[in-house]
């Protein structure tokens, strides 16, 4: 190598080429970080199943409340809103869970066949995950500031709010 500053770069390659088998370190670090993948999705799926028994009890409950002899009609439309909120947020658990689970399960597939190709597959499964929890974070940023916009317009034009 020179002592050019201009001169072309120089990479050194003799590392695993492409289709050869990756190294130990790399399956040492993987086989590390499964356990935590899979108690981040276990606990992520209990969350879900946990939210959509939560959102249908409001949902129904509310329902059932409003059918009653009237005594619960404010509880009824808040108790579906509610339960229809807490399913939604169930989808949110739901979703990053299944593709940590697959994650986990494609990291088990690179500890028993450690190859370039498996690797690429496992990494695959973690990049859906991130691009779904980017995702949901711009989602979650844009509501934010629409409602932070929105809200203000919608009292003032409402007349304020009264009894505050």
């Amino acid at each position: 190598m020179t002592d050019n500053p201009y001169s072309t770069p120089q990479a050194d390659i003799s590392g695993p080429q492409s289709g050869q088998g990756i190294s130990q370190d790399v399956v040492d670090k993987l086989t590390g970080t499964r356990p935590w993948v899979l108690f981040i999705a276990i606990v992520a799926m209990l969350f879900a199943v946990l939210m959509t028994i939560i959102g249908l009890v409001f949902f129904f409950g509310g329902a059932a409340l409003g059918l009653s002899d009237g005594a619960g009609i404010g509880f009824a439309g808040i108790g579906s809103v509610m339960g229809i909120m807490y399913l939604v947020i169930g989808l949110f658990y739901f979703f990053p869970a299944i593709y940590m689970i697959k994650y986990a399960s494609r990291i088990k597939d690179v500890v028993r066949n450690p190859n370039n190709s498996s690797l690429a597959i496992a990494l695959d499964q973690q990049r859906k995950l991130w691009k779904f929890l980017g995702i949901l974070t711009i989602i979650a940023i844009v509501f934010f500031i629409a409602s932070t916009i929105i809200m203000p317009i919608a009292l003032t034009a409402m007349g304020g709010v009264s009894g505050i």
